[in-house]
């Protein structure tokens, strides 16, 4: 079973939460326990006054009087009087802290009844009963109805828990919210920037101090952070720029030399490398920040796939592809063609096989929600504790791969493009040799687009 990982919000919830249960749970415990006995005491001394009242009531009044009495009792007022009889069933009271407590003060005030009976309910009906024995030996039962909300301590401790937990579920909800709030924007800046977009300026105006001057000092970091980018990019630019006048001129006066045919062909070689690591670095300065879209992939890795088949079959090579059809995704179409167009190249360069022929394989397909583009060579492969270094910019895999010379920034380039649109670029292994290239990318089915597509 996987371990369930929760995030800053639910373990600040439930922190909270069960700081404020065992708080609130502690303050409405000592709140009862020292409630107990008032209540107790409240209870047994409404009981002990009736029962007080009740037996004046007939002691003063003429015994022909007492049925009447015994009607008026029985019909108005919380407290009533009834004959008792041989036969009535009764309850005792509940055998609990509370009851115990309230029986023991009554009993304690009517010390001169020894016969005296507390029930919980007679013949069904319930209330506090008390048995009450005249001077002329007349017994009754006294009921003292609706005694205060509450005094069933075991129902009370239900209701106070669910107020406990309501409190504590707002209440831990509400500073969890606050508390992470701060962080949910700290995240989202943090993201926009890795996908090489502007982010929104946190508030600098807002908050406690310590959390304004948090964000100040990040947005100073965003704003360096990006203006190093941009420089970066435009001394780039500049360099590789500036490097193509010299090479062209070698490369005319190497056109007009008269060295020998081996010689020249070396030479421009090396002109050539030369060439493909500035364009390499043009394409890695280049801004990436371009709005995706939704993009039918399926057409644009065929018709991209077809002219690399072509090309690839110029060199007296092999490029097989098999694009499922109706893949769409949003991303910038002409990334798309970026990325995977090095991808070809590094497996036309770097990839041959064994008789040093060219041989790739690309697919894309569905799987589980993504979209895969594999691109294959059959070629000499990369080991797997190699791959984290040669994802890095100006990286090379080792000779026994690479054994054309490059500037190294060839996945570095794809992993840039892919990064905006939240996609991935994998390394594996090709069974039984080679390098597999993976790119996954969100799957978007739209049926309506599907079907304009089709039309």
């Amino acid at each position: 079973m996987s371990r369930l990982r929760l995030g800053v919000f639910g373990r600040a919830f439930l922190t909270l939460f069960a700081l404020l249960v065992v708080s609130l749970s502690a303050f409405v415990f000592a709140f009862l326990f020292a409630q107990l006995e008032p209540r107790a005491t409240q209870i047994a001394e409404r009981a002990i006054t009736a029962y007080h009242i009740t037996q004046r009531a007939f002691r003063f009044a003429p015994l022909e009087t007492h049925p009447a009495l015994i009607l008026e009792l029985a019909s108005i007022g919380d407290t009533q009087a009834y004959p008792k009889e041989s036969g009535d069933n009764y309850k005792s009271l509940p055998d609990d802290t509370f009851w115990n407590l309230v029986s023991s003060k009554i009993r304690g005030a009517l010390l001169h009844d020894p016969d005296l009976i507390i029930a919980s309910s007679v013949n069904n009906v319930e209330g506090i009963w008390l048995s009450l024995r005249t001077l002329n030996n007349q017994e009754y039962w006294l009921m003292i109805r609706n005694p205060p909300i509450f005094t069933d301590i075991k129902s009370e401790w239900i209701y106070w828990s669910l107020i406990i937990l309501a409190l504590s579920v707002l209440g831990s909800s509400i500073a969890a919210f606050l508390a992470n709030k701060p962080l949910g924007q700290l995240s989202q800046t943090v993201h926009t920037l890795s996908r090489g977009e502007k982010p929104v300026p946190l508030p600098e105006d807002s908050g406690p101090q310590e959390l304004r001057t948090l964000f100040r000092d990040i947005n100073t970091m965003v704003s360096d952070r990006l203006q190093l980018d941009s420089d970066r990019q435009v001394m780039l630019a500049g360099i590789s720029h500036d490097l193509r006048t010299p090479l062209a001129r070698m490369r005319l006066e190497l056109e007009m030399s008269n060295l020998p045919e081996e010689s020249m062909q070396a030479i421009d070689q090396d002109l050539e490398q030369v060439n493909h690591c500035i364009n390499q670095i043009l394409e890695y300065s280049r801004p990436t920040a371009e709005k995706a879209s939704l993009i039918n992939i399926s057409t644009t890795l065929e018709n991209l796939c077809r002219l690399e088949a072509a090309y690839t079959a110029e060199l007296n090579g092999k490029l097989r592809y098999h694009i499922e059809n109706n893949l769409f995704a949003r991303i910038v179409e002409g990334n798309l063609k970026r990325v995977v167009g090095n991808l070809i190249e590094n497996a036309r360069r770097y990839g041959k096989n064994e008789n040093e022929q060219i041989e790739i394989d690309i697919k894309a397909y569905r799987h589980h929600g993504n979209i895969y583009i594999d691109v294959s060579d059959y070629g000499k492969g990369v080991k797997e504790e190699d791959i984290p270094r040669i994802m890095r910019p100006f990286s090379r895999g080792e000779e026994a791969r690479t054994g054309v010379s490059g500037s190294g920034l060839g996945l570095a380039i794809c992993e840039r493009l892919l990064k905006p649109v939240g996609a991935r670029l994998k390394l594996l292994p090709n069974k039984p040799k080679g390098l597999l290239c993976r790119i996954e990318i969100s799957l978007y089915d739209n049926k309506n687009i599907q079907l304009d597509e089709k039309v």
